[in-house]
């Protein structure tokens, strides 16, 4: 029963998520509770470093998609230049010395401003250069779009910190109710124990002299039913008692209601008892037994403490 609210504190400690033991027991389950504290802990701790790499490949993520996205505004930006630089080429304005495709410009202004020739192979060389600005932004959208994806943190602790106290609570649980059949097994085996010693025990309604079978006086076991000894009347306090004897038939002829007999004890010849009686009845009719008919007379004797 001790064991039973041991494990009641364990159960008492994992509903609170504190410990509830008085103090420290002798079966283990104070420990099994901080063991269960300490899978509680893991569980936080590597959630928490999940979130923590999460959070770190998206600000990386962010940081990649961000970068990308200025290669695309620079190089539409260059695009635009040289579309500028193309236009001044073709229709003879003037371009700013500031533009990235100013060179192209000077050698057009240098050669071919006056030869259609030198012209065309400058416009050629621009339209080369803005072919290949366009290759790099088409590439760079495609990165762009594929660049930036950010995972979702992991929210899934609760439940899971909820899974590991139901996990111990069944467990609690099965361990109370195996518990609580050995209990009841071992009352019950109490109960059997006491009915087999009250049922043991043999006690008289009166005084006597107790007479044990000699069949069974030697068993430790015996069956149900089985006669293990006779209480005998206490003598002393009757003051008389009845003996009762067989004669031949040649005998009985000699004695009749009334006449005195002495009994002798045969048992133990140093101590023999020698009891005078006076005879009370005899029975008209004879008794067979294997030795022969023999006639059965009763006698009555006074009894001293003697």
């Amino acid at each position: 029963k001790d064991q039973k609210k041991q494990l009641g504190y364990l159960q008492s400690s994992l509903k609170e998520g504190s410990d509830q033991f008085p103090e420290a027991d002798k079966f283990g389950y104070q420990e099994m509770f901080r063991d269960y504290l300490s899978q509680a802990s893991s569980l936080r701790s590597n959630v928490s470093q999940q979130n923590a790499n999460i959070s770190s490949q998206n600000a990386a993520a962010s940081q990649s998609q961000a970068e990308i996205g200025n290669l695309i505004s620079q190089t539409e930006e260059k695009i635009r230049d040289y579309k500028t630089a193309k236009s001044a080429i073709e229709k003879g304005d003037q371009l700013d010395s500031q533009n990235p495709a100013y060179s192209f410009y000077q050698t057009y202004k240098n050669q071919g401003e006056e030869d259609p020739h030198a012209k065309s192979q400058v416009i050629a060389q621009v339209d080369a250069q803005i072919t290949q600005l366009e290759s790099s932004l088409a590439t760079y959208r495609v990165q762009y779009a594929g660049s930036g994806a950010q995972q979702a943190h992991a929210t899934g602790l609760d439940s899971q910190l909820e899974s590991l106290k139901s996990q111990h609570l069944v467990k609690v649980g099965q361990e109370l109710t195996l518990l609580d059949q050995k209990i009841l097994e071992a009352e019950s085996g109490k109960k059997v124990q006491g009915g087999l010693l009250d049922k043991g025990k043999i006690t008289a309604s009166e005084d006597g002299v107790l007479h044990l079978n000699p069949e069974t006086s030697e068993s430790t076991m015996v069956a149900e039913g089985t006669l293990l000894a006779q209480l005998y009347p206490s003598l002393e306090k009757e003051g008389k008692t009845k003996l009762t004897a067989y004669l031949s038939s040649k005998d009985v002829a000699r004695v009749k209601i009334g006449d005195s007999v002495r009994y002798t004890t045969t048992n133990d010849a140093k101590n023999q008892i020698f009891l005078d009686s006076t005879i009370t009845s005899i029975d008209a009719t004879a008794t067979k037994t294997e030795q022969g008919n023999f006639f059965k007379i009763e006698a009555e004797t006074n009894l001293t403490s003697e």
